[in-house]
């Protein structure tokens, strides 16, 4: 059955009104979800820096730190300024600062 022109252009104005509701209620549903996200989502320049370094972490390597050997213990320092002054101290009061300020020894526990 072939159908006139004038049912053909009835059918198309069909078909294009309902294909204008579908992307009219599309739209309107993107433009909800975005609103949503909005709501939830903070910029990065928002945050503080507490609230940023909530959100990284940084791998340590070994080779990052200095390595001392006192008392058949390994004490690791990460600052270079200060390893740089501890080497420069004589050894023996090189070892009492690591034992005191890195291991926590007591007094009596380096003597």
């Amino acid at each position: 059955m072939e159908l006139s022109s004038s049912d053909k252009e009835r059918i198309q104005h069909q078909y294009d009104a309902l294909a204008k509701k579908t992307l009219v209620g599309e739209a309107k549903s993107h433009r909800r979800t975005l609103a949503k996200r909005a709501a939830r989502e903070v910029p990065f320049s928002d945050l503080s820096e507490s609230e940023l370094a909530q959100l990284f972490t940084t791998d340590e390597y070994e080779s990052d730190y200095f390595r001392f050997q006192v008392s058949g213990f390994d004490v690791l320092v990460k600052n270079e300024l200060l390893a740089e002054a501890l080497n420069a101290l004589p050894e023996r009061k090189r070892d009492i600062i690591l034992l005191s300020y890195f291991l926590d020894m007591s007094d009596a526990e380096i003597g």
